[in-house]
């Protein structure tokens, strides 16, 4: 697909599109976004800043292009809280294209394929190690976070099951000691009502006693009376008749005259 504006462009490079804007202004190309039509003279004169910036002269066959790619990476990782974080990885690339010269035989030279030296080369591959270490570390603490929330999360299951057994067990004691208690209750009430019952019937058998001897103490007195009046109505009746036979005694003897002696 042909690129009509600086950003399509960026996107062919494979490139931001900022940098290639500012690239594009040092170049002598006057774009003021990213959504400026861009032609292919623009793109020659581009192309012509960067080899002079590069070292390579004008009146040279040589050619020698240098782009610069970064890609960023995107990797969704779990903390120590379990939440999830995204962690950016951006890779730099360095790419150089050489046009090598072509010898001056008649016969045609295929062009010369893009030379990447030693020292760009084991620089992307120590940074293609990195990255796999980076990656595998990652990957590693994901798992083990992973591991460790799970041993938590069945260490609070089983420490809410023992709350749950603690608490039925707890309530179930509750419960057979409040029985326990309203049994204990009912017993003390029960010898309470016994101890009740019994003082009553004490008082009520004292109480009987009592009224017997008294019965009895006034039975007697009763008796005592009765036999002292009637033994005062004996002693009466005997003195009256005494005192009415000496009475009648007294009146004979006054009736008969003395006899005087001669």
């Amino acid at each position: 697909m042909a690129s009509n504006n600086v950003a399509q462009f960026a996107t062919e490079l494979k490139m931001p599109a900022d940098l290639l804007l500012t690239q594009l202004r040092s170049a002598g190309v006057e774009k003021s976004s990213t959504s400026d039509p861009l032609s292919k003279d623009d793109k020659d004169k581009l192309l012509d800043h960067l080899r002079r910036t590069h070292g390579a002269s004008a009146d040279t066959e040589k050619k020698k292009i240098t782009l610069t790619r970064k890609e960023t990476t995107e990797i969704k990782q779990a903390d120590a809280n379990g939440k999830a974080r995204t962690i950016q990885v951006a890779v730099k690339k360095v790419r150089t294209f050489v046009q090598r010269d072509e010898p001056v035989a008649a016969a045609p030279v295929a062009p010369a394929a893009p030379v990447v030296d030693a020292v760009e080369v084991a620089r992307r591959e120590e940074e293609a190690r990195k990255q796999a270490e980076l990656i595998a570390r990652q990957e590693a603490e994901l798992r083990e976070k992973q591991e460790r929330l799970a041993k938590l999360e069945s260490e609070k299951e089983a420490q809410a099951k023992a709350t749950a057994a603690a608490e039925a067990a707890a309530a179930k004691g509750s419960r057979r000691r409040s029985e326990e208690s309203r049994r204990q209750g009912r017993c003390r009430r029960d010898r309470q009502r016994s101890r009740r019952r019994a003082s009553r019937a004490r008082r009520r058998c004292r109480r009987e006693e009592k009224s017997r001897r008294r019965g009895s103490q006034e039975e007697g007195r009763r008796s005592r009376q009765g036999s002292r009046r009637q033994s005062g109505r004996h002693r009466a009746g005997t003195q009256g008749r005494g005192r009415r036979g000496s009475t009648d005694q007294g009146h004979d003897e006054r009736a008969t005259p003395r006899h005087q002696s001669p």
